[in-house]
C-alpha cells in the first residue's frame, strides 16, 4: 500500500531539487505527482493537507512562469490562492502571508504577460495585505511591504505613469534604508538596487539633477560592497559608472562622462577576461556609448574606432547606430557608412 503522506513531501522536496538545478521537466513531473497525492489526502484531511495543495500548486506556478508556460502558471498560481484566501479565512494569522505572496507572484506573471490592470489590481491587494501584517510585525513584513512597492514602481513606470512609479520607489526605499541602518549586510542592496531604479527614472523624464544624486548614492553603496566582496560588486560598480557617463552625456559634461565611461570599461574588460559570456555584452554597451560621446564631441575617427569596437562585441549595435541622434555629427561621412552597411 502507498505511504501518501510519506511520499508525497518527499517527492515535493525531490522537485525543488531538480528545480534549483535547472532540470525543469523532471521538477514538473515530480510536482504533478506529489500534488495529485495530496489532493487525495485533502479530500479526506482538508484541515491537514489542503495547505500542502496550495504550496505545491505554488511551486508549479514558479517553474511554469520560468518556462514562460505563462498559461499554465496563472492557472495554478490561481488555484493556490483560493486555497490560500480560503485558509485565511479560519486562521488568517498563518494563511495571510501566503495569500499576499501568492498575488505577488500573480503580479510579475500579469506584467510578463502585459496584463497591466491585472497586475496593478493583484500588486496592491498584496500591499494592502502586507502593509496590515507589517502593522502588527514590521520586523518580519515589512521586506515584503518593500517588496510589492519596488514591483509596483516598475509596473507604473513601463506604464509611463511616472509620478506613481517615483513615488512607489521612494516608499520601497524609505523602507530599505529603515530596514538597512540596523542591518545593512542584508538590506544594503536592496537600497542600491532601488535607489538606482530612481535614478534611471529620473534620468527618463529628464529630471537631471535628482537622477545624478540617486546615481551618486547608489555608486556610494557598490563601492563599498565591493572592496568586500569584489566577485559580486564589480560588475555593479561598473553598471553605475555606465549609468553616470549616459547622464554626464545628457547633461553634455563630456569630461566627466569620458572618465565614468573608461572606469566601466575598465572593470568590465577585467570581468570580461574571467567570463565573456557573461560580461562581452557589457563591454560592448559601453564602448558604444563611448562611441556616441566621442561623435558629440565632434570627433569622428575616435568615435568610428570605438563603435567598431561594440560591433565586434555586439552586431545589434549596427541596428541601434543607424537611429541614434548621437551619432548624427558623423553619419554622413564615408567611414560611418561603410561601418553600419549603408
Amino acid at each position: 500500500m502507498v505511504d501518501k503522506e510519506k511520499i508525497a513531501p518527499t517527492l515535493v522536496k525531490i522537485g525543488i531539487l531538480y528545480y534549483k538545478l535547472e532540470r525543469y521537466a523532471e521538477a514538473e513531473t515530480v510536482y504533478l505527482e506529489a500534488l495529485e497525492l495530496y489532493k487525495d489526502l485533502s479530500t479526506k484531511f482538508p484541515d491537514v493537507y489542503l495547505s500542502d495543495v496550495a504550496l505545491t500548486q505554488y511551486n508549479l506556478g514558479i517553474l511554469y512562469a520560468d518556462k514562460e508556460q505563462f498559461v499554465k502558471a496563472e492557472t495554478v498560481y490561481q488555484e493556490a490562492l483560493e486555497i490560500y484566501k480560503e485558509l485565511s479565512c479560519k486562521n488568517p494569522d498563518v494563511y495571510l502571508p501566503d495569500v499576499a505572496m501568492t498575488q505577488n507572484n500573480l503580479g510579475f506573471l500579469y506584467s510578463d504577460l502585459k496584463s497591466y490592470v491585472e497586475a496593478e489590481f493583484t500588486y496592491l491587494d498584496a500591499l494592502t495585505i502586507r502593509k496590515k501584517l507589517a502593522a502588527e510585525d514590521p520586523e518580519i513584513y515589512l521586506p515584503d511591504v518593500a517588496d510589492t512597492q519596488n514591483n509596483l514602481g516598475i509596473l507604473y513606470w513601463n506604464l509611463n505613469r511616472f509620478s506613481k512609479a517615483e513615488h512607489a520607489f521612494s516608499e520601497a526605499l524609505k523602507i530599505y534604508k529603515e530596514l538597512a541602518s540596523i542591518n545593512p549586510d542584508i538590506y544594503l542592496l536592496n537600497v542600491a538596487r532601488t535607489q538606482n531604479n530612481l535614478g534611471v527614472l529620473y534620468d527618463d523624464i529628464e529630471q537631471l539633477t535628482k537622477a545624478e544624486h540617486a546615481f551618486g548614492e547608489v555608486l556610494n553603496i557598490f563601492e563599498d560592497l565591493s572592496i568586500k566582496n569584489p566577485d559580486a560588486y564589480l560588475s555593479d560598480v561598473a553598471m553605475t559608472k555606465n549609468n553616470l557617463g549616459a547622464l554626464y552625456d545628457d547633461l553634455e559634461r563630456f569630461m566627466e562622462a569620458d572618465t565614468a565611461y573608461q572606469e566601466a570599461l575598465d572593470i568590465y574588460t577585467k570581468l570580461a577576461k574571467q567570463n565573456p559570456d557573461t560580461y562581452l555584452l557589457d563591454l560592448a554597451m559601453v564602448w558604444y556609448n563611448k562611441a556616441c560621446l566621442e561623435s558629440l564631441r565632434d570627433n569622428k575617427d575616435k568615435s568610428i574606432e570605438f563603435l567598431k569596437k561594440a560591433i565586434e562585441l555586439d552586431i545589434t549595435c549596427i541596428n541601434d547606430s543607424k537611429t541614434d541622434k548621437s551619432f548624427d555629427n558623423i553619419r554622413d561621412s564615408k567611414e560611418f557608412k561603410d561601418l553600419i552597411g549603408d
